[in-house]
This record gives structure tokens, sequence and C-alpha cells, in this order.
């Protein structure tokens, strides 16, 4: 009988020893899961993070671009002007120049 307890105590000590291992393997199961959502939270903070600044960086360049339209189309203004301008005084300087050898005619 003392050797039938003996080997159940030897038993429960030893489901007993599983147990503890188990539970211990629980809690580190636990902690790594905790551990990798933490991380999965802190890659899709990056990730709302980055779209966030892309869609800075996107309304950026599309005001930079109509700047840069507008500053074009500005210069391209000029330039017409500039050409008739130059036309103006082109046409002007010919008549001068006709006017200045009907002179020397006389």
């Amino acid at each position: 009988l003392e050797k039938e307890l003996t080997e159940k105590n030897r038993q429960i000590l030893k489901v007993e020893e599983n147990e503890a291992r188990t539970l211990t393997e629980l809690q580190d199961v636990d902690r790594k899961s905790i551990k990798m959502a933490q991380q999965l939270e802190f890659a899709h903070q990056a990730v709302q993070d980055s779209q966030i600044a892309q869609e800075y960086l996107h309304k950026d360049l599309d005001h930079t671009k109509r700047l840069y339209e507008k500053q074009i189309a500005d210069l391209e203004d000029r330039l017409k002007d500039y050409e008739a301008e130059l036309i103006s005084k082109n046409s002007r300087m010919n008549d001068l120049e006709r006017e200045l050898d009907r002179l020397k005619r006389f």
C-alpha cells in the first residue's frame, strides 16, 4: 500500500510538473503573442503614416505642377507680347529706312 501511495504521489508530482511546464510554455506563447500584436500594430501605424505622407506629397506635387503650368502660360504670353513688339519695331524700322532712302534721293 505504501508503494502504491508512493507511486501515486510520484505520478501526481509528474503531472504537476507537466502542468507547470505547460503553464510556463503557455505564458511564453502569450508573451510572444502580445509582442507580435504590438509589432503588428506598429507596422500598421507605420503603413498609415506612410499613406498620409504619400497623400501630402501627392497634393504638394499637384500644387507645384499647377504653379509651373501657370508660370509657363505667363511666360508664353510675355513671349507673344515681345514677338508682337519686335514685329512692330521691325516694321517701324523698315518704314524709317524707306523714308531715309526717299529723302536721300532728293
